[in-house]
C-alpha cells in the first residue's frame, strides 16, 4: 500500500513521456509528409523542363537523397514507437488521413477553448 502513490506517479511519468514521444512522432511524420509533397512537385518540374545531363544526375542524385532520409526516417520511428515506418501506397493514404484528423483534432480543440472563453465572459 505504500508503493501505491509511488506507483501512480511512475504511471503518470510514463504516460507524460508517451505523450511527449508521441508528439516527436507526429512531427516527424508531417515533415516526412512535406518531404514526400516537395519531392512529387520536384519529379514533376523535371518532367516539365527541359533534361540536361547534368541536371538529370542531379536529379538522381536528389533522388538518392530523399531515399536516404526516408529509410532513417522509417529507423528512428520504429526504434522510438516499436511501429514499422510508412512504406506503401496505403500507408501514404493512412497518412493522409491522420494528417487530416489532426488537422481536426486541432479545429475542435480551438473550438472548445472560444466556447469556454465565451461562456466565461457571457
Amino acid at each position: 500500500e505504500a508503493q501505491v502513490p509511488v506507483l501512480e506517479a511512475a504511471i503518470t511519468d510514463s504516460a507524460e513521456q508517451a505523450g511527449e514521444l508521441e508528439g516527436y512522432i507526429k512531427a516527424l511524420k508531417a515533415k516526412r509528409r512535406e518531404m514526400e509533397e516537395e519531392l512529387v512537385r520536384f519529379r514533376s518540374s523535371a518532367k516539365t523542363s527541359p533534361g540536361e545531363s547534368r541536371g538529370e544526375a542531379k536529379g538522381s542524385d536528389v533522388e538518392s537523397k530523399v531515399d536516404k532520409a526516408s529509410s532513417a526516417f522509417d529507423r528512428v520511428v520504429n526504434r522510438a514507437s516499436g511501429m514499422p515506418g510508412m512504406t506503401g501506397p496505403a500507408d501514404r493514404v493512412s497518412a493522409a488521413q491522420m494528417a487530416e484528423l489532426d488537422e481536426l483534432t486541432r479545429k475542435n480543440a480551438i473550438q472548445e477553448r472560444l466556447a469556454r472563453i465565451k461562456a466565461e465572459q457571457g
